[in-house]
């Protein structure tokens, strides 16, 4: 699973370390010098974590995560990786929201650790091959089956991988362009036309209806997002 980091840093120089660190290491970085610039790119994408520096100009690092978790209300894990590590600080930081924290100046080495560790901490089973149980739903990566009510359902390789996809990612927002990142290859003439298709042809054949517990719900000029309901 390919997954999206936001980076976020005023220093050019710290940002291109964090950008070839992660890059490096397999991970798609987004980089963003300025606080505004990230707010507004959350608006309208997703990504499996962020990184933010504290002082910032304009909005700093603390008013962007009170952004994250307040206005826009996701939960996607935030990292801070800054100066301000006093007691104080790194109080303040978690109860505003803040998953971990990285004192700079950054060891590269460090910040890969402290990445894989909140990824496998916040996603849990979701990056391995242990078979998922939700609802009316068993997918199983390995055999890369998908049984509804205990009836093996037939899916094409693509559409088998954006259910695990969204399986995975239960309860959370996920933009079109994060979607079709981790489902479609670069060289592929993906656009949200061929994902708005695929997502159409998966709410029929699995059922994706409070019927079996679950709703896929389109947000409108952003993305989807699959809810498990308490109901069923």
């Amino acid at each position: 699973m390919h997954m999206r980091i936001a980076a976020l840093d005023d220093d050019a120089e710290q940002l291109a370390l964090i950008e070839t660190a992660l890059s490096l290491s397999g991970y798609e970085v987004i980089a963003f010098a300025k606080g505004t610039e990230l707010i507004h790119a959350l608006a309208r994408d997703s990504f499996d974590m962020i990184l933010l520096d504290w002082e910032m100009p304009t909005i700093n690092g603390l008013d962007v995560l009170r952004v994250i978790r307040t206005d826009l209300q996701m939960a996607t894990p935030v990292m801070f990786i800054t100066n301000r590590t006093s007691e104080t600080d790194v109080i303040l930081g978690l109860n505003e929201g803040a998953d971990d924290y990285l004192a700079k100046p950054m060891r590269t080495g460090e910040l890969l650790a402290r990445v894989a560790a909140l990824l496998r901490r916040t996603q849990g089973t979701q990056i391995g091959d242990t078979p998922l149980k939700l609802k009316h739903y068993l997918i199983d990566p390995i055999s890369r089956s998908i049984q509804v009510n205990g009836d093996t359902v037939t899916l094409k390789p693509r559409e088998f991988e954006l259910a695990l996809f969204l399986f995975r990612h239960a309860g959370e927002l996920l933009s079109r362009a994060h979607i079709l990142h981790n489902i479609w290859t670069q060289t592929e003439q993906a656009n949200s036309r061929t994902l708005d298709t695929h997502i159409s042809r998966l709410r029929r054949l699995l059922n994706l209806t409070a019927t079996n517990g679950v709703r896929l719900s389109t947000i409108y000029s952003f993305g989807y997002r699959l809810d498990i309901l308490d109901t069923v």
